[in-house]
Formats: structure tokens, sequence, C-alpha cells
């Protein structure tokens, strides 16, 4: 459309450009276009933490998640349990459980965060809770609240 213009140049152009814009051969190609577009964006899988930097004396060394027993928090700061050592990092239990991949590691507790795979025995403990033993005799309390997310992950707690 050129201008100058009148209202009634404009109505009828807005009419041509509705006309084209609900026609069967744009839909057609808005299909195309939209299936063309779903095969060259593939679908991103979450990327979990795999590691962390921890300080050890005067070095930072990397230390690879799935090592980890068990985390315990300290308002900011976390320890995670690896074996008989213990490394202290200035993170959130919320946080790293967000970086974490949840069907690796499962929050027991507000306060503690388990790796599955260390998880030796459950035994109940009454009011709903749950001693977790974990493989390097540690016992750990799982409570009533985060009891569903570990059976969610762990079919044969139930």
């Amino acid at each position: 459309m050129l201008k100058p213009f009148d209202r009634e140049r404009f109505e009828a152009a807005l009419a041509r450009g509705r006309r084209h814009l609900e026609s069967p051969e744009t839909a057609a190609l808005n299909r195309r276009l939209l299936a063309l577009l779903s095969t060259m964006a593939p679908e991103r899988k979450p990327v979990y933490l795999e590691r962390l930097a921890v300080r050890e004396r005067e070095e930072m060394v990397l230390l690879s998640v799935a090592e980890i027993d068990w985390v315990g928090a300290e308002s900011n700061y976390l320890r995670l349990h690896v074996g008989n050592r213990v490394h202290l990092i200035r993170y959130t239990l919320g946080a790293l459980e967000k970086e974490l991949d949840p069907t690796r590691f499962a929050r027991i507790h507000r306060s503690t965060m388990v790796n599955l795979d260390r998880i030796r025995v459950l035994s109940p403990i009454g009011d709903g809770d749950y001693r977790v033993h974990i493989r390097d005799g540690t016992e750990l309390t799982l409570s009533r609240r985060h009891r569903q997310r570990l059976r969610d992950v762990l079919p044969e707690f139930s």
C-alpha cells in the first residue's frame, strides 16, 4: 500500500491480507514449516552436574558427583561425604539438588541428600520416619515429608 491512502483502500488491503492468512494454502505451508522446524530442533535433555570443584588445602580438586555418598547442609555450606573423607563447600542444598540428576540423588530430609546407589537398608523407626543405612555404615533419617520422593525413584520401597 502506497501513501497517500484513504480508509477504504486501507480496509481493502487489510481484508486481502486476512484472506491470505486464512487460506488453506497458507495453513498447509505453516504445518509443513512447523514439521520441518521440529526435526531441526531436537529435544534438549537436561544437563546435570557431573563434577564439583572442592578446595583441598591449597588445591582445587575436581570431585565426581558419582563418588558422593551423601550431602549434609549447614546454613550456606554443604558437607560432601565421600568415602571416609568430608569436603566442605559454600553452596546451598536447594541449589545443588536442582543441579544433580534426580534419578541418582534424592533429598531425604530438609538438610540431607543421598546418592541412591549408596543406600543399603531402609528400616522404619516410627511415626512414618525411616532410618537410611548407607554402605559406609552411616545412618541417616528419612523424614515423612521426603518419603514419597524416595518411593518415586525407588519402586522397591513401598
